[in-house]
């Protein structure tokens, strides 16, 4: 069963789509790997893509990095 993203995750989605449909076309960068090798399921950054291609971002505007485990990386 998947989890639900967390509030923090949907309002970041909504932000980034509102901008998205309000300027010029650009790329959307979404990040975030796992913490741990240990855990599974879909990344932080997969599930923002997610939410973003719902919210109308078109898929070839953006780009998924899922190999951070922080915010340093």
């Amino acid at each position: 069963m998947e989890s639900r993203p967390g509030r923090s995750t949907i309002l970041r989605a909504l932000a980034a789509a509102e901008w998205y449909h309000a300027g010029e076309p650009c790329v959307v960068i979404v990040s975030g790997g796992h913490p741990d090798s240990g855990t599974h399921g879909r990344s932080p950054a997969a599930t923002l893509a997610r939410l973003l291609k719902q919210l109308g971002v078109d898929e070839t505007r953006l780009i998924v990095e899922e190999q951070s485990r922080n915010t340093t990386e």
